[in-house]
């Protein structure tokens, strides 16, 4: 019985160290390929085995965040293109935690500490970056949860609440996306558009922008878990403005937000809807003016239901860690609502943050 046993664990550690071994073989060959990656993980090993200062607790849990961001924006009024921008920035942030995960330094300055990339993929340089971000979090961490105490001793919780929780570690790495189009078709379709405005000759306003982003998200942490994920957004707006016989301003603005460039509009029906515009604005101050005071239901275009939702549900189930000392029931809408309905019956609700779509 006894050797059965010994022979299931020693099963089970090389199960274990097989695991490990190809954990850190994936890592090594994501990291091979990308030097933000190459960086963060060498830099954290150090971290997790070097960050240690003298009367100050070693770090549990340390992470680090980079944004890589590529940007192009525009902006176009009264037929003549205002500004036409590209930038492109690395934004790093750093977190670590003094303590444990009941209680720990997340609070105040021990939030994390923020700090720019280079763009010239230097790992040497990263690491330095990284080096001193990670120095100035830990310093700040043990500030923090040194504040920390000191007021928890002021308050008396009844149920308190872990200030962090475990989670398996996860690896994940996407494709690095990238921004690659011709700004001079859009910059001419928002000159286009803003044209519009001699159509109408008591259009006061009359503004168009168009903002497309590439974004690539590192994030490692201590526990082991890697992520790299892209993702593209690209957005345009149109707006216009007049004044109704009666003095009352009106004002019509519409827009397109798309993942991929290929989903938007092309620039000819851009300026199509932007001419539909000026022809709601007109028809809307040459409206007569209602007699009585509207007081019922209103409809929503389907576009409008994101806006809608977000607004009127989603403020009301977020969840947020109470302030030091403070109850962690809830004092949104719904405080009263717990276990009833607080939609119709034929809406359902699914949080699936891993999905695009939903039923086409």
């Amino acid at each position: 019985m006894k050797a059965a046993i010994r022979t299931s664990l020693m099963v089970c550690i090389a199960l274990m160290s097989v695991r490990i071994f190809a954990q850190q073989k994936d890592w090594q060959s994501v990291a091979a390929g990308d030097p933000i990656l190459q960086a963060m993980h060498a830099e954290l090993e150090r971290s997790k085995s070097q960050l240690k200062l003298d009367q100050v607790a070693a770090p549990y849990y340390i992470e680090y965040r980079v944004f890589d961001i590529d940007e192009y924006s525009a902006e176009a009024e009264y037929g003549a293109l205002r500004s036409s921008v590209r930038s492109r920035g690395r934004i790093l942030r750093v977190v670590v935690r003094i303590g444990d995960y009941k209680q720990d330094s997340y609070f105040g300055q021990g939030e994390g500490a923020l700090s720019v990339l280079g763009l010239d993929n230097d790992i040497p340089a990263f690491r330095h970056e990284l080096w001193l971000a990670t120095d100035r979090a830990y310093k700040a961490a043990a500030e923090a949860l040194a504040e920390k105490q000191a007021q928890l001793k002021q308050f008396t919780v009844d149920e308190p609440t872990d200030d962090f929780s475990r989670a398996d570690a996860a690896q994940s790495v996407g494709p690095v996306v990238k921004l690659e189009f011709d700004p001079a078709p859009w910059n001419r379709m928002l000159e286009e558009a803003t044209g519009l405005y001699k159509n109408d000759s008591q259009i006061e306003t009359f503004g168009s922008t168009l903002r497309f982003q590439a974004t690539n998200r590192y994030y490692v942490n201590s526990e082991g878990t890697v992520v790299r994920s892209g993702q593209t957004s690209y957005e345009m707006s149109i707006s216009c403005s007049t004044q109704a016989t009666d003095g009352m301003h009106l004002h019509r603005n519409n827009g397109f937000v798309e993942t991929s460039l290929a989903k938007m509009p092309t620039p000819q029906a851009f300026i199509t809807r932007a001419s539909e515009l000026v022809q709601s604005l007109r028809a809307l101050r040459e409206a007569p003016i209602a007699e009585e005071e509207y007081r019922g239901p209103v409809l929503f275009s389907a576009d409008a239901a994101c806006s809608i939702f977000a607004d009127l549900v989603g403020e009301n189930v977020l969840g947020h860690k109470p302030p030091l000392g403070k109850s962690g029931r809830t004092t949104t809408a719904f405080a009263t609502s717990y276990k009833s309905r607080v939609l119709p019956d034929f809406i359902s609700v699914v949080d699936d943050p891993t999905i695009s779509s939903y039923v086409g």
